[in-house]
């Protein structure tokens, strides 16, 4: 008999996917938390033992439009316009209500909201308002403790020990690393506003197409909460092609045919296939992959394992991976966990394909088809966490099998 996934009872949970907020928690398994229609409360279920955890209080309301959740820091923060509640994510007990003088400020669908700090310890969440500020919210009463003016683009972009902002520093716009726990200062700062950043551990690997004010694309490694600063030099860099990566001794960054190790490592300056560049770069504690992006009109996804020594090809995967999408705003094919990696692709104009491989050998598991047009994938805890326009599911990557461990909706 093959494994059949959790799933949410449309009864436990009736918001749409696109409104609700979904998380993936050591404790709880899945939380997804949303307005419950039938109830008209906001509720969170669990997605993997398909239970409700709690009900907010009657007071506790989600803005019309959008996504009004965000799950950081062990706690459902859901935002109405200037009304803030901070509730926690286990029980649903009230932490703190607190009426901000703004409207907090949305990107991409969805509350410019973060809360870095462990469930348990003292701290301070980040918040950004329509009078582009930016504020220091002490996140067990919700009291201002400082206050960041300014602030611009699209909200705090979460890093190790912190956040990601862009804020003018009175001078210019300069995209800076904080902690928000220690203030609204600035750990280290580019003025370049297309950067691209990935979590290493307490470091941040960095991409840039201005490293060094001068119009050079290069990479940066900074260690967080210090910001301390363990590389900064030139290198190709492209956003679209996503954030650097770090393997052994070097970090990795590339642009569409370009791909280099920095400091000082190997260097691709041509076709690693020919008819294909390049999407996205991954790695494991062993081997970089490239996610290869055939040139023509179709876009067809190919995976090459590179040696991260002399970045010479150790293989390729012809398999049937999807199709990708260069053009659509936010799209994330690939993620890696331990020595797997997770490619995301198109299947026709209505569903999205799944397929995990062991990387470290070239060897492809197993491959499953979602609802939906891809969107993100990423790794978390033990599980691939996989978004499309539909639904989001887990999977957990060394099962002999491609059905997700569980689903929403």
């Amino acid at each position: 008999m093959g494994y059949k996934p959790a799933k949410v009872d449309v009864k436990l949970l009736d918001s749409e996917h696109a409104s609700t907020a979904i998380a993936v928690d050591a404790f709880v398994g899945m939380p997804c938390v949303g307005y419950h229609q039938a109830s008209q409360r906001v509720r969170a279920v669990d997605a993997l033992g398909k239970r409700v955890l709690w009900e907010a209080p009657a007071e506790v309301q989600v803005s019309e439009v959008g996504k009004s959740v965000v799950l950081c820091g062990g706690r459902a923060y859901v935002i109405n316009d200037t009304q803030l509640w901070a509730l926690d994510l286990y029980t649903g007990r009230t932490i703190f209500a607190r009426t901000l003088e703004s409207a907090v400020q949305c990107g991409f669908g969805q509350p410019n909201l973060w809360d870095a700090c462990h469930p348990s310890m003292p701290g301070n969440l980040l918040v950004q308002t329509i009078s582009d500020d930016y504020l220091g919210l002490e996140r067990g009463f919700g009291h201002t403790v400082w206050t960041m003016p300014d602030a611009k683009d699209l909200g705090p972009i979460p890093v190790p020990g912190g956040a990601m902002i862009t804020a003018f520093d009175g001078q210019e716009l300069r995209t800076m690393l904080i902690d928000p726990t220690r203030g609204g200062f600035s750990l280290f700062a580019l003025t370049a506003s297309e950067i691209r950043v990935r979590a290493a551990g307490r470091n941040v690997l960095i991409g840039t197409e201005d490293i060094d004010e001068q119009g050079r694309s290069g990479i940066a490694v900074v260690e967080m909460p210090v910001g301390r600063v363990l590389l900064q030099t030139s290198a190709p860099f492209d956003p679209k092609r996503g954030p650097p990566v770090a393997c052994g001794r070097f970090v990795y960054s590339a642009d569409l045919f370009r791909l280099a190790a920095s400091p000082m490592g190997p260097s691709v300056e041509a076709e690693l296939i020919k008819g294909y560049a390049i999407d996205r770069l991954e790695a494991t504690h062993a081997i970089v992959v490239a996610l290869m992006g055939s040139l023509d009109g179709e876009h067809k996804l190919k995976l090459v394992g590179l040696d991260p020594n002399t970045l010479s090809v150790w293989y390729t995967i012809d398999q049937d991976l999807g199709r990708g999408a260069r053009a659509q705003e936010g799209y994330e094919p690939m993620a890696s966990l331990g020595p797997f990696v997770c490619v995301l692709g198109h299947r026709g104009d209505t569903e999205s394909v799944v397929t995990v491989l062991h990387a470290d050998t070239g060897r492809v598991g197993w491959q499953h088809v979602a609802m939906g047009t891809p969107q993100t994938v990423r790794s978390e805890g033990p599980y691939f966490v996989v978004t499309t326009s539909k639904q989001t599911l887990i999977y957990r990557p060394e099962l002999p099998t491609p059905a997700p461990v569980a689903s929403f909706p």
